[in-house]
């Protein structure tokens, strides 16, 4: 069983994760007992669809994981944000939500699978942006899509957890 675990955003206004991956479901949830949302993806074939939230208030998700790139949509059609990023050995970088409105995604990797790997960094600039501190012995993607998810849930207005 795979983790992803940490916080996205401060101490103030951040959400805790708690995830677990068993290869084929990410299941979990992302802030705390009253606010936040449940995550039950499910992954086949590199491809992820499923939903974070519930039936009326949350947001789909499909993804595909490559070994060198994310590509998302989280949400529908009206609402909802792209993401892409490029993987690397040791960092994760690209776009949320578009060139022009969106946001600047840079994470790095630090550690081993085995033990545990931190995938830290921010989303966003320095003022509007939210920093991301995770660890994790789930593939890279996965926690890179756990951290844009938790990022979207702050966004959206998710609150403090």
């Amino acid at each position: 069983m795979y983790y992803v675990t940490g916080r996205i955003g401060g101490l103030l206004h951040g959400l805790d994760v708690k995830l677990e991956f068993d290869g084929q479901r990410l299941t979990g949830r992302i802030g705390g007992e009253t606010v936040g949302s449940d995550v039950m993806l499910e992954v086949q074939d590199g491809q992820v669809s499923g939903r974070v939230g519930g039936a009326r208030v949350g947001f789909d998700v499909h993804a595909t994981l490559l070994p060198d790139k994310l590509q998302a949509r989280l949400g529908g059609l009206v609402g909802g944000d792209n993401l892409e990023l490029n993987l690397d050995d040791a960092a994760l970088h690209g776009r949320f939500s578009g060139r022009v409105i969106g946001k600047d995604v840079r994470l790095g990797r630090h550690g081993s699978l085995v033990t545990g790997q931190r995938l830290a960094g921010r989303v966003g600039g320095d003022v509007d942006g939210k920093d991301v501190n995770l660890v994790s012995n789930a593939p890279p993607g996965v926690a890179a899509l756990a951290a844009l998810i938790g990022f979207k849930l702050l966004e959206d207005g998710a609150g403090e957890a």
